[in-house]
């Protein structure tokens, strides 16, 4: 059964409570520093994202799954929208000492819990670069602040919060803006085997400066569709031709399902108010 984002986000609230009152009762502290499948987390248990590291050892169960099976040693990734690393320091492991990651978070609060995260696994720079950078087409220079990379689970700050995926903003002022193509031009990228994507609406700026790369390069996109998430309906829509035009496909993160191409076929999959993580790939 699919949930909103809202119900999940309620329903981890719930648990969340009785926890995060034993720490800070006891601890007087909910950060909290714990060892999950090999890796060092600090984490907010206030916060959803940390929450489920805390739980369940990851965040989004099939995502994790698509990740780790699609994942080779020496593959180079882009995480965009990185948030405190969640699938950057898995990704870390399955690529090795030969492959590359490149985090890409824009939001100053969750990018210094990004650099966290790396410097106590002592990971970073090694096979991880972590850069605060917005993507975007280069079209609308200096008109984003403010990004969600927050999703509190408590009762604070409701008005703040979005109606839909319940996320808060968080200003992104010590991020520099540069496009996808540019991005990878830089930092003399050549090959890119996989991208994740989850930037919450903001994905059509992401794809819109990408388009030497998904011609060129065609890597394998792991990415959330989220049409109720954008401010103006036909970006999504828009998203979705862009990658059509280019030549990929729609698959079910266990690729067993392929969705229709057709932007509004492809809606009808989608529960209202919520979301599916697709695998999108070019079909040799």
């Amino acid at each position: 059964m699919n949930f909103s984002t809202k119900s999940k986000i309620f329903f981890a609230s719930i648990l969340n409570r009785p926890l995060v009152f034993f720490f800070e009762k006891v601890l007087d502290s909910k950060i909290v520093r714990v060892k999950r499948n090999s890796l060092f987390w600090e984490l907010d248990l206030t916060e959803g994202i940390d929450f489920s590291i805390f739980i369940f050892g990851f965040f989004e169960r099939d995502t994790s799954k698509a990740i780790k099976r699609l994942v080779n040693s020496g593959d180079v990734v882009i995480d965009i929208g990185a948030n405190i690393g969640a699938h950057t320091l898995p990704i870390s492991k399955l690529i090795g000492d030969k492959g590359k990651v490149y985090a890409v978070e824009p939001t100053n609060y969750a990018y210094k819990k990004l650099i966290n995260n790396l410097l106590i696994n002592d990971i970073f720079s090694k096979n991880v670069q972590a850069d605060q950078i917005i993507l975007t087409n280069g079209n609308n220079k200096g008109v984003i602040h403010n990004l969600y990379s927050s999703w509190p689970l408590t009762s604070k700050n409701v008005d703040q919060k979005h109606n839909v995926h319940q996320g808060v903003l968080r200003t992104i002022s010590g991020a520099t803006e540069v496009s996808l193509d540019n991005y990878l031009l830089n930092n003399n990228i050549t090959s890119l085997d996989l991208i994740k994507l989850d930037v919450d609406g903001n994905e059509l700026g992401v794809l819109s400066g990408a388009k030497n790369v998904l011609k060129e390069m065609k890597p394998v996109i792991i990415m959330e569709l989220a049409p109720e998430q954008y401010d103006n309906e036909n970006d999504f829509m828009e998203v979705i031709k862009i990658l059509v035009l280019a030549g990929y496909n729609f698959y079910s993160l266990n690729e067993k399902f392929k969705y229709p191409n057709a932007p509004l076929d492809l809606v009808g999959y989608i529960p209202k108010n919520g979301s599916i993580n697709v695998v999108a790939r070019v079909d040799c």
